[in-house]
């Protein structure tokens, strides 16, 4: 029996009927490519949650148990997460970019930094821009990158769709009243039809708990329930996933 990245996912999660995972784990106790896919997802899963604990925002960070052990607090998320991510982005991206295919049919993850946005060649690219700082050097760094990568993409008529999700101090780049990048996104979104912004709720609702500031975003910003839970959803889907 064949199994969708979703059911395998809700498996992952403990969200199954008991039988069900019964049958799921029995199924990758069998079947070696399976096995291989459940550990592919849990890998993708946790490494995008030590992501967003790196930053510890947002109430999306995992529990105590879940964090790595040895050194401590930051550090160690720090140093987990650039092994890792360091390690999936040469391979990931060499497997991933020559599908083919829209939108890496084989879901294998892609994850990237900014410097190597415009390394991304194929006939279709579908990405999610992760922005969770309001460093202005960061942000304009990763800005220049994607407007480099959507134009290459018009110039050659290839297909290509990029999302900007920002949370925690990120989400100030999509305020109305505080963005030093205003101009420049609305100038974006105003130029390239295939160029979004998502704003995270959760870090919506902490500044309004935190601050007493509701927060007035910049005209055609999305805002979604969380940003973990759409980078994982689009990862699902055999989308990049690029850390600013």
């Amino acid at each position: 029996m064949k199994y969708t990245d979703e059911t395998l996912n809700e498996y992952i999660d403990r969200q199954l009927p008991e039988d069900e995972e019964q049958r799921i784990t029995e199924a990758i106790e069998n079947d070696q490519v399976l096995r291989a896919r459940v550990r592919e997802l849990r890998t993708v899963r946790s490494l995008v949650r030590l992501s967003f604990s790196k930053t510890h925002t947002d109430g999306d960070e995992p529990p105590a148990k879940d964090r790595p052990s040895g050194l401590s607090g930051k550090k160690a998320i720090a140093a987990s997460l650039f092994v890792a991510l360091g390690a999936l982005a040469g391979w990931l991206l060499k497997d991933s970019l020559t599908a083919g295919s829209p939108a890496y049919p084989d879901k294998q993850a892609v994850f990237l930094n900014t410097t190597q946005l415009n390394d991304l060649d194929a006939e279709e690219i579908k990405a999610i821009l992760h922005v969770s700082t309001a460093d202005p050097a960061v942000v304009d760094a990763a800005l220049d990158e994607a407007e480099r990568l959507l134009q290459k993409y018009r110039a050659t008529h290839k297909r290509l769709e990029l999302e900007l999700i920002a949370n925690a101090s990120g989400l100030n780049i999509l305020r109305a009243d505080v963005s030093p990048q205003k101009r420049r996104l609305l100038e974006l979104q105003a130029r390239f039809d295939n160029f979004s912004l998502l704003a995270c709720n959760k870090a919506i609702k902490r500044l309004q708990r935190e601050k007493g500031i509701n927060p007035k975003l910049l005209p055609g910003v999305k805002v979604v329930p969380s940003a973990l839970d759409r980078i994982l959803l689009r990862l699902d889907m055999g989308w990049a996933y690029i850390r600013a």
